[in-house]
């Protein structure tokens, strides 16, 4: 059973989606709140986003640049050229006509944040649960996933001796509302992975939640369990018909807390990277295969880093990353070989690993990037329109050309000022398909917030 939290401010029904003009709503409580809101109503048939102000930047009314007027940016925000309008089905390309409230964010300006007023994750919060149980399911090292089927960013997290809920939570996209999808295991059942009643305990997720596309379920592995705070090797899956299902089956060479995955949706496999190894998880034979032991030489130590860092696949390429806590590395599928030598880089600032291969000089780098590469728990995500790594971790989001190898520091108008201070970010900076934009859940007291990297449907 689901708890939801309807739109409050969210909707002002409209005869027409193009005929939209946004006012401004300001909040002065927080920088991530600073943004517009949309209008007061009900319904999210036939309705507008409201106005799209980002400090003082971006859209303010139709008569000057806004989300619904495709010619008054260009893709890449320069104004030089018009981008295509954005057709009824999204920049997907598929699945159900957009709502007025996507559609509003596919017509965003390029390099824009948008905050969505109302929408902070702590409306749905079980009301049993503490202040601080509630702020843990997202501010202790919690990761999180974009569910393209059901159009949902995926939440769990807590754990350890922060929170017990093991709910599962999702942010809707065409309605921009949250809802607990599952109901919370009572605090008194802890120490255990599944529970007594059967569910996943809660625990610290890191980068440890993928949404399999395939299979359409929530993949979940890993992680920090309430409230002993031992390591969990389960693997789990969620259904949104059947709820979660414990697979059985658990990595080789697994016991470590610092861990991230990357999912590839050309081949339906999941790939998970600790300390120990590189590892691959096939949810059709439901098997881990260990592709790389990172426990001898000239993988150790270069890769053999502990800490909170970020997967993602560039689908273009076959290229696998793993970015963050120092970690920089790159791994073609395609021939199952390390490439991270290939992707040396420029701006964002200089990052060497010399501390870490001491006594191994042929393992050193020196590359750019340093902004992301030294985060912890940067949220990285591929943007396949514009053929970019785009990270963010606190401020203004980064681009990583690939075609270039440069990194580009972008706006950061109106985006929240830091990430959580506790973990990181990870999945929980998402690109969105079918609106071509990202999405971020920073904080459960924080509303949710948009960024528009290329305009409209991309270059």
């Amino acid at each position: 059973m689901s708890t939801r939290i309807s739109p409050l401010r969210h909707l002002l029904a409209i005869a027409t989606l193009g005929a939209c003009s946004p006012g401004a709503d300001e909040d002065s409580a927080s920088t991530a709140d600073a943004a517009s809101s949309p209008s007061d109503g009900e319904s999210s048939s036939g309705a507008s986003a409201g106005s799209t102000t980002t400090g003082g930047a971006g859209p303010s009314t139709a008569s000057e640049s806004s989300p619904t007027d495709p010619a008054s940016t260009s893709a890449d925000g320069t104004g030089d050229t018009a981008p295509d309008p954005v057709g009824p089905g999204g920049c997907a390309g598929d699945g159900e006509p957009l709502t007025a409230l996507e559609q509003s964010i596919a017509e965003l300006p390029a390099d824009t944040w948008w905050t969505a007023a109302d929408t902070k994750l702590r409306a749905v919060c079980p009301p049993d649960r503490s202040d601080y149980m509630c702020r843990s399911v997202v501010g202790a090292w919690s990761g999180g996933a974009w569910d393209p089927v059901h159009r949902q960013m995926l939440i769990f997290g807590g754990g350890h001796g922060d929170s017990s809920d093991n709910s599962l939570y999702a942010f809707d996209l065409g309605t921009l509302t949250w809802a607990r999808l599952t109901e919370p295991s009572p605090a008194e059942m802890k120490d255990a992975d599944p529970l007594p009643d059967g569910q996943p305990a809660s625990r610290h997720t890191y980068d440890g939640l993928q949404y399999l596309a395939g299979a359409q379920r929530l993949f979940a592995w890993g992680g920090s369990q309430w409230q002993n705070g031992g390591i969990t090797n389960r693997t789990w899956l969620f259904d949104h018909d059947a709820g979660w299902h414990d697979t059985g089956v658990q990595p080789p060479m697994s016991f470590t807390y610092a861990h991230a995955t990357a999912y590839d949706p050309g081949t339906d496999r999941v790939f998970m990277h600790h300390d120990y190894g590189l590892h691959v998880y096939e949810p059709a034979a439901n098997t881990w295969t260990t592709l790389q032991d990172y426990g001898v030489p000239p993988y150790w130590p270069r890769y053999s880093i502990s800490g909170d860092y970020r997967g993602v696949v560039d689908t273009s390429r076959d290229l696998l990353w793993f970015i963050g806590a120092r970690l920089y590395l790159v791994y073609d599928l395609a021939n199952g070989v390390h490439v991270t030598d290939e992707w040396i880089t420029e701006g964002g600032g200089e990052f060497t690993n010399a501390a870490a291969v001491a006594g191994h000089d042929e393992q050193l780098i020196h590359t750019g990037g340093a902004a992301i590469i030294e985060a912890t728990g940067p949220g990285v995500d591929y943007d396949p329109k514009a053929d970019a790594l785009v990270a963010w971790a606190g401020g203004a989001p980064w681009r990583l050309d690939l075609e270039s190898k440069t990194w580009i520091e972008l706006s950061a108008d109106g985006a929240p000022v830091a990430a959580q201070e506790s973990g990181g970010t990870y999945g929980r900076w998402r690109y969105v398909p079918r609106v071509n934009a990202f999405l971020l859940v920073n904080d459960v007291d924080q509303d949710v917030v948009f960024y528009k990297h290329s305009a409209a449907c991309g270059p």
